[in-house]
């Protein structure tokens, strides 16, 4: 059973109890509870009665509902408390038990709007709020008179003016209007009482906004009976009591607002009063739009005359001076098939760079499951010597075995440089001793016939760059420039430094203008054609055969990732000239190398996060042959589990950033959060450019790179296990 107690409105102060679980709420027949009021919706509100406790639906209707003071949106389900006002239009109930008058929230809403957006144009008629013969003179005389200018000032001016003379208790008054170009709300005229001239008034800028923004015209008849948390700070320093605001709605658009307010506390508005403001502000935004509409047409006008004198004097101009016009017409045309031919260019540049960033996305990942097998093999070859030393020819073969992965791993080393992450040791180097260093080391590959003369530059400039990154690029672009040399032949490298203006940069994205130096290798092989030419950095691309062409690859990576860029000219019969550019730097002293690091057993607890099962069993055995109890997890979610519910502590995680169910920078944040003083060591096959840097830069202790060797990883956990966090 539903018992409803009527505070107010139609059936004010009756009781009724429905014998039923839920009821129907409106102004039709069709409901169980009916309320002849045109505030309320046909359907308006639904209320059920479960457990003892009363439950409310709004059903979308045109004024909302209200509970306690707040709106509460249509289709949410609300729990209403015995004796707690319920506002429905015009008339407030309470349900279960009766609540006082003064009880019933103060703040009330109308909206100008029917159900699909469009203005009520029959508000008066449909709603029967004003019936008052002098009201509607008063509406129809004032009405009048806002029609009587065209002027926006002198409009607001006048709306104003009637305000103060309808509304004794009116302290101060702003209408308000919103640019449509910027969507900002500009303040038209504000003025009090007492000050006749227009005046800076404070109100309630975040009422103004909830009108325009729900077009909806609100009331609070007492400040002081609302939660203070519901009230401005504005609303609060003003000492304001009492507070109307309508907008101006016109064409199915809010175009502006009024806005009222009062500091008397004797008295505050009555809904009766918003009803009335409610009615002026349909006028007022008629005259309104007729004078914007009017100023509009002002300023066009004004703006055709200009422009047709502006016509005039211009084609004076241009016909005393056809020749010079016709002239710079032609030049225009030149310059635009120019921009063209530029653009175009530009734009082959870009695609180039997109075709070369996916297959460096490739590259990267294949570098990356490369690495996790090798680890696999390293790993137990490292544990087979370490647990079982055989004889010396066995352990021949190990070495061996082992020397065959690292340059497997090596190899890998080439895909990441081509994927922007073989940057592994940066450093500031001389790109001529390089030069010098290199040429020794190759020249058992290449043919007694080719001659390699250098031209190296005394005061070259130094770079920053990975010295053994930069030798990879070196042998790869002299191996090739020796497979196409047929027969003699010469090879000529040379360095310079060079100034790059900012043209030049244009045809390399991502470059900036500066000082740089330039690596040259040209040679007077056979030269390539365009078509070669377009893929020649393409991973595995070759003229030869199958699994040569990875070293260009590598040489693109590797100089995009020294924030550099490779110039390639090519011609059949005359050879190929390969330039790199790399930005130069200041020398300064670098730090000496650091010892090679030894075996080193542990102990304590680590926590091994690891998807790859092989890669797991092997860094399991070799952290338990180093003395450590390891708990394992393949997954995020089981790390985050094991880090929450452990009984113990946990010394340390080895964290794979190339886990199944989550990146590794979630799982190190959940990590840290569940054990603060977890120390945390990043793993992976990729370099420690993006998502590992990312993790130390968020604290982790430590990084180490896949494939790596027994003796790198005890120093690196006992590194992180002996500093301070």
């Amino acid at each position: 059973m539903i018992s409803i107690y009527v505070i107010n409105g139609p059936r004010s102060d009756q009781f009724f109890e429905i014998d039923a679980h839920t009821i129907f709420v409106g102004r039709t027949e069709q409901n169980d509870f009916q309320i002849d009021d045109y505030s309320v919706s046909r359907k308006h509100l639904k209320i059920a009665r479960i457990d003892n406790k009363y439950v409310v639906e709004d059903l979308g209707s045109s004024n909302g509902t209200w509970i306690d003071g707040d709106l509460i949106r249509p289709g949410e389900v609300h729990e209403v408390k015995e004796g707690v006002p319920l506002i429905i239009g015009d008339t407030a109930i309470s349900l279960g038990k009766k609540c006082f008058k003064n009880d019933v929230a103060t703040r009330y809403s109308i909206g100008l709007f029917g159900k699909k957006g469009e203005v009520r144009n029959n508000f008066f008629y449909k709603d029967k709020r004003i019936t008052n013969r002098k009201t509607l003179e008063l509406i129809y005389e004032i009405s009048t008179f806002l029609m009587q200018s065209l002027d926006i000032n002198d409009i607001c001016a006048k709306m104003i003016d009637s305000l103060f003379s309808c509304f004794e208790i009116i302290d101060s008054a702003a209408i308000l209007l919103i640019d449509h170009e910027v969507g900002e709300l500009k303040e038209i005229l504000t003025r009090s009482r007492n000050n006749k001239e227009t005046a800076k008034v404070n109100y309630s800028r975040t009422i103004v906004r909830k009108v325009i923004q729900e077009g909806k015209a609100i009331i609070m008849s007492d400040t002081h009976r609302e939660a203070q948390e519901r009230l401005s700070q504005t609303i609060v320093d003003s000492q304001i009591r009492s507070i109307m605001c309508v907008p101006f709605v016109f064409t199915s658009k809010v175009r502006g607002a009024v806005y009222v307010h009062s500091t008397s506390p004797a008295e505050g508005f009555k809904k009766e009063d918003l009803y009335l403001l409610t009615s002026l502000s349909t006028p007022a935004a008629l005259a309104i739009e007729n004078g914007l509409l009017y100023s509009e047409q002002k300023l066009a006008e004004k703006a055709l005359r200009e422009a047709h004198d502006e016509l005039e004097r211009r084609v004076h101009e241009r016909t005393a001076d056809l020749l010079k016009a016709k002239q710079q017409l032609e030049n225009e045309v030149e310059e635009r098939k120019r921009a063209e031919k530029e653009r175009q260019e530009l734009q082959a540049h870009l695609l180039e760079a997109q075709k070369m960033d996916a297959i460096a996305t490739l590259a990267g990942g294949i570098a990356h499951q490369f690495n996790n097998a090798l680890m696999g093999i390293t790993g137990n070859i490292e544990l087979l010597k370490a647990i079982d030393p055989k004889t010396d020819k066995i352990n021949d073969i190990f070495d061996s075995m082992y020397d065959s992965a690292r340059r497997m791993a090596h190899l890998t080393d080439q895909l990441l440089a081509h994927a922007r992450g073989g940057k592994y040791n940066p450093r500031t180097i001389s790109l001529n001793e390089c030069v010098r260093d290199t040429l020794p080391l190759i020249n058992h590959a290449m043919a007694p016939s080719v001659q390699v003369d250098t031209d190296l530059a005394d005061d070259i400039s130094f770079v920053k760059a990975d010295l053994t990154q930069i030798q990879m690029v070196l042998s790869a672009i002299i191996a090739n420039a020796t497979e196409a040399i047929e027969g003699k032949g010469r090879i000529c490298i040379t360095t310079k430094n060079e100034r790059v203006e900012e043209k030049s940069v244009k045809e390399h994205p991502g470059s900036e203008k500066g000082f740089y130096v330039c690596l040259e290798v040209r040679d007077n092989g056979k030269g390539m054609d365009g078509k070669t030419k377009a893929r020649v950095f393409e991973p595995f691309f070759t003229t030869k055969f199958q699994g040569r062409g990875l070293g260009m690859a590598a040489v693109y990576g590797i100089v995009k990732n020294h924030n550099g860029w490779i110039e390639l000219d090519s011609e059949l019969g005359k050879g190929t000239v390969v330039r790199i550019y790399l930005p130069s730097v200041e020398l300064h002293v670098e730090e000496t190398e650091k010892p090679r690091p030894e075996v080193v057993k542990g102990g304590g607890t680590i926590l091994l996060i690891e998807d790859d099962e092989t890669v797991m069993e092997v860094n399991r055995t070799i952290l338990e042959t180093l003395a450590y109890h390891v708990l394992e997890a393949k997954t995020g979610m089981q790390a985050i589990t094991l880090a929450q519910t452990f009984d113990g502590d946990i010394d340390l995680a080895i964290l794979d950033i190339g886990l199944p169910d989550m990146g590794g920078e979630k799982v190190y944040r959940h990590l840290v959060e569940a054990r603060p003083n977890l120390k945390v060591i990043v793993c992976s096959g990729y370099a420690i450019d993006g998502p590992a840097q990312e993790i130390l830069d968020a604290g982790a202790q430590g990084f180490i790179q896949k494939p790596y060797a027994l003796a790198t990883l005890s120093a690196k956990l006992k590194d992180v296990l002996t500093c301070a966090i």
